[in-house]
């Protein structure tokens, strides 16, 4: 019963995966190549999936932690501690490397696969717009790792790091904008 607070966090890393995860199907289905690099790259992807799933569980636990600690002003039981900042910008540390080594691989995929196959132009385009997310979120994470290395190690700004891959969203929406005006101008 003591461990069903950590659902939310188990749930945010899930969804996490899961964009990694789609974007990796939509790539196989599309692209269908078996060639040295796509498995190479294919196989570091599971491989930094599995180092990335312990930071980033660790932070989401932690996050929904602090939001229950805020309310009712105890920690939840069995959560993971992270003890001072020191700790955590090792944890944010480990979390951006990972993220831009799995957007790396994602890109790499893409990047390859666009330059060695034929397909459809919408089909382009979309494989074109996942190339750009994936060096957007690479740019973020690399962003969340800069402050990381620099925050100091007073509190104050120790949730920075974390609050950067808000941009994402940013990154999302001026690709996907860029997709639906492609789209647009061949149609």
């Amino acid at each position: 019963m003591l461990d069903l607070d950590r659902i939310p966090g188990f749930a945010c890393s899930f969804a996490t995966l899961l964009i990694f995860w789609h974007r990796h199907v939509r790539w196989r289905d599309r692209f269908r190549l078996h060639d040295g690099i796509s498995i190479t790259l294919s196989l570091m992807l599971v491989f930094f999936a599995l180092i990335f799933v312990y930071p980033l569980n660790m932070l989401f636990q932690a996050f929904f932690s602090s939001i229950h600690d805020s309310f009712v002003h105890t920690a939840l039981p069995n959560e993971p501690m992270i003890g001072n900042v020191h700790e955590l910008k090792a944890l944010y540390i480990c979390y951006a490397l990972a993220y831009v080594c799995m957007a790396g691989c994602l890109a790499s995929l893409y990047g390859h696969s666009l330059r060695r196959t034929r397909i459809a132009h919408a089909e382009r385009i979309e494989a074109r717009e996942t190339f750009y997310v994936q060096w957007g979120s690479m740019s973020v994470a690399v962003l969340s790792l800069i402050a990381a290395l620099l925050i100091p190690d007073s509190g104050a700004w120790s949730g920075l790091p974390g609050y950067i891959y808000s941009l994402l969203a940013v990154v999302y929406w001026v690709a996907g904008r860029w997709s639906r005006r492609a789209l647009a101008q061949t149609a």
